[in-house]
């Protein structure tokens, strides 16, 4: 959900229901009614997480730090829910035809010293990387259904959520889903980036081309 504030995507972006946009609301304000504020507006004496006992149940305790939750895979489910909507959104877009690029016709503009030729070669439109082949795949894994890396690209026991490659273009994109606490995005991104570097270096030395 895009953090866009403006009057025109609250009340007429027909997509986010009423909860969500009040807890996108009180999340963002951090208004949102946690224990710990619960406590802090006097509605409540104590501020501990309901299922881990953390003595200061905040809103980022709840989405990323509780042992309860994460022991009982409520994490995992939340990212799987989130990638399957990342998913289905690329598999429409893989059956989608691209569109024919239209030749623009160039305006020849007069000065007084004359006129302007028009540019040589029309343009035909900037082609997307998905628009460059029909043959793409997309494997994603999830915590329940397990899928691998596709191994005639590279043997490797390594699982990034989402691989979407071509085998006529011999080029593989990874994407990595992270649902955390915005605090700790840039430290995450360190970490992914550094946990697949081994896998792009084997994908390039099998002679594809990795993003």
């Amino acid at each position: 959900m895009q953090l866009d504030l403006g009057w025109n995507n609250l009340i007429y972006n027909f997509h986010i229901s009423p909860e969500l946009l009040k807890f996108h609301l009180n999340s963002i304000h951090d208004t949102a009614h946690t224990p710990a504020n619960m406590k802090l507006w006097k509605y409540s004496n104590t501020a501990k997480c309901l299922l881990c006992g953390w003595k200061n149940c905040n809103l980022k305790h709840i989405l990323t730090g509780c042992r309860v939750a994460l022991e009982g895979k409520r994490y995992n489910w939340r990212h799987d829910q989130v990638l399957r909507v990342i998913c289905s959104t690329l598999l429409e877009r893989l059956k989608t035809t691209p569109p024919q690029p239209k030749k623009k016709n160039w305006l020849v503009f007069k000065s007084k010293e004359g006129s302007y030729k028009a540019p040589k070669n029309n343009w035909e439109g900037e082609k997307r990387p998905l628009d460059l082949a029909k043959d793409w795949v997309l494997v994603h894994d999830e915590d329940e259904t397990k899928k691998g890396f596709p191994q005639h690209i590279t043997n490797t026991p390594q699982r990034p959520d989402i691989a979407v490659y071509s085998d006529s273009l011999k080029t593989v994109y990874l994407i990595e889903l992270t649902c955390g606490d915005e605090s700790n995005f840039e430290s995450q991104r360190a970490r992914k980036e550094s946990r697949y570097e081994q896998l792009l270096a084997d994908i390039s030395a099998a002679g594809w081309t990795a993003q």
